[in-house]
């Protein structure tokens, strides 16, 4: 499915459901530095947001794009880290950087590493208390976002612990790695819904994720999606575009994290 949307509504619809002062979202969650193993045996640094009600809570693993160490960016992230904790999600906001070094994360094995990032978030989050195994989504951006939807294509499933309920990936380039048989025969099949947004601006916006998608369709897919904000830059350290991505994620996890 594609859809198109304009950002100016978007916004408004995430300011509603994401507009917490930073003083009730640090009332409502509390951040800490903590690090797991993945299964290439790297020791990746994260910060884990958590809600103060306790219990076992739905979780979000966030997968940051290669801007992660710009100041606008990494305060961005931050921000996404509590406001998911202030709407009663576990928030993992993985650092990819450091186990692999400045820049590498950007290259042509980036979204394959960083769905390895991905299955030791999960393996993480599983065993620390804090969050449902079963509840468990993917949000990704740029880079990130090409590992979030690596990370729930089918064939990994059979081999993982890892079991994602949904994922979010907000402007990828949908290349993989030039994985999963390339993209004329994509064989990439997510087992989960999973939701694209992409500004009509892009400028990698070439229609890989458009063929990306048809062929999932094709081949069984249960629920991936397209959607374009005309208006929306591809940044994520304008604030309209992370508004209009907050809109459509927040929407995704409520409807199939929070049962």
């Amino acid at each position: 499915m594609i859809r198109t949307q304009r950002s100016v509504l978007a916004t408004a619809v995430a300011a509603a459901i994401l507009g917490l002062s930073g003083a009730a979202q640090a009332r409502l969650a509390s951040a800490q530095e903590v690090s797991f193993t993945n299964p290439q045996g790297h020791t990746v640094p994260a910060t884990l947001y958590r809600p103060v009600e306790p219990g076992p809570r739905p979780a979000v693993i966030m997968l940051p794009g290669c801007e992660r160490s710009a100041e606008s960016a990494a305060e961005t992230y931050r921000t996404w880290g509590e406001r998911l904790a202030a709407a009663g999600y576990v928030a993992l906001l993985v650092d990819g950087d450091r186990p692999h070094g400045e820049g590498e994360r950007c290259s042509a094995t980036g979204a394959s590493e960083r769905a390895a990032d991905a299955d030791g978030a999960y393996g993480f989050l599983a065993a620390s208390g804090y969050a449902a195994a079963d509840r468990i989504g993917l949000i990704g951006w740029s880079q990130g976002a090409n590992g979030a939807l690596a990370a729930v294509d089918a064939s990994r499933a059979a081999t993982n612990a890892s079991r994602f309920r949904t994922a979010v990936a907000f402007h990828p380039d949908c290349a993989l790695d030039d994985g999963f048989g390339g993209v004329t025969q994509s064989t990439w099949k997510p087992y989960a819904p999973v939701r694209i947004l992409q500004s009509a601006g892009a400028p990698y916006r070439d229609g890989t994720c458009t063929r990306r998608i048809a062929r999932a369709q094709r081949l069984g897919a249960p629920s991936v999606s397209l959607v374009i904000h005309h208006g929306a830059s591809s940044r994520p350290d304008v604030p309209a575009a992370w508004e209009v991505a907050g809109a459509e994620a927040m929407d995704l996890f409520h409807n199939l994290l929070r049962n």
